[in-house]
């Protein structure tokens, strides 16, 4: 994505990849993702251009499928996720717990990255990000369709 391109948009939406955006004056939150950056290629650099977009105190927000529950959830032989999972998201064929790993972490082809907290906490220090947190679902820019599943985190642009 051009430096152009990332530095009109306010609302980041990500589906397969494509970008939408929204300009919204209301919200000092300049960037916020919803659906998967674990559908883009070039992840270091999407962080350091959404970084420099931001203003000085200016909030990131990024919504990605929670890896960190069906890892944990198969290494404690605890089924709960795998029956929502079954229910819920993934295809039929998934029928044993590992096929709904490796759907998780790839879904076909569309994603390129898992996360879990401290790899996302990792991943945007790197690009100079600070004050991160993992936060939870806010229904006021969250998509109520990702409330399950999701990890949240904020993070901000020093000041």
């Amino acid at each position: 994505m051009s430096t152009y391109l990332i530095r009109r948009l306010i609302f980041i939406w990500i589906y397969g990849g494509s970008y939408h955006s929204e300009i919204n004056p209301h919200r000092k939150c300049i960037a916020s993702i919803f659906s998967s950056i674990s559908n883009i290629r070039q992840k270091r650099e999407f962080f350091l251009e959404s970084l420099c977009v931001l203003e000085r105190g200016g909030k990131f927000r990024v919504g990605v499928p929670d890896t960190e529950w069906p890892i944990l959830a198969y290494a404690n032989g605890d089924s709960s996720y795998f029956t929502l999972a079954r229910d819920k998201w993934h295809p039929g064929w998934c029928d044993t717990r590992m096929h709904n790993i490796n759907f998780h972490f790839r879904q076909g082809a569309e994603h390129k990255y898992a996360y879990d907290y401290e790899t996302m906490e990792k991943v945007l220090a790197a690009a100079g990000f600070s004050s991160i947190v993992r936060t939870d679902f806010d229904p006021t820019v969250d998509s109520e369709a990702r409330r399950t599943g999701t990890l949240y985190v904020e993070a901000r642009k020093p000041d």
